[in-house]
This record gives C-alpha cells, structure tokens and sequence, in this order.
C-alpha cells in the first residue's frame, strides 16, 4: 500500500521539481538583470556627473582666460592711445586713428577654426 503511493509521489515530484527550477531560474535571470540595468544607470549618471564638473572647470578657465585676453587688449590699446593711435573695435569693423588724423577703417570677419577648414 506504501509502494504505490511513493510511486504516486515519485511520478509528482519529478515534474513538480522541474516546474520549480524553471520558476527559480526565470526570478534569478530577472533580478539579475534588473540588477545590472540599475547598476549601469547608475555608472552612467556617475560618469554624466563626472563630465559635467569637468565641463564646468573648462568654463571657469575658458573665463578666466577671456578676463586674461581682454586685460591684455586694454594694455596694447592704452599703449598704442599714448602713442597718438586709437583703436575702436565696433563689431566686426575696427576703426584706427593716428598720428596725422587720417582715419582708417577696416572690415575685419572674425572666423572660427571650424569655418577655416
């Protein structure tokens, strides 16, 4: 009477073993990717925030430099003005004065490196 109801058992257990493999592995595949995919993002956004504070020191010099160029442009304009030449920059025309009071203007295009290629 025991024999048949493990043999009974036996015949349920193998499939219903196997149908609890399946669902084990299908939930360790998920979470496992799941897992992955927020670890990614998250590296990403690191990254992201990495290059963006890299971008804003690049700002901070790119300023610093313009505040350096500007000084220098006032030196050789206050220069060349106690020199008897005076240099307006209007845009893209840029006028000089000099000595003898003869004006002379010149159309100048300011081209970035890109247009030059």
């Amino acid at each position: 009477m025991i024999k048949p109801l493990l043999d009974g058992l036996n015949a349920i257990y193998g499939p219903l073993m196997f149908i609890v493999a399946i669902a084990a592995s299908v939930f360790m595949v998920r979470s496992g990717v799941g897992k992955s995919a927020s670890e990614a993002q998250a590296s990403a956004i690191a990254a992201l925030k990495e290059e963006m504070e890299v971008l804003k020191g690049r700002i901070d010099n790119l300023k610093e430099e313009n505040r350096r160029q500007e000084r220098v442009i006032k030196t050789i304009r206050d220069v060349l003005e106690k020199r008897g030449i005076t240099i307006t920059i209007d845009h893209e025309i840029i006028n000089i004065e000099g000595l003898e009071h003869k004006k002379s203007a010149t159309i100048v295009r300011i081209q970035n490196e890109e247009e030059d290629s």
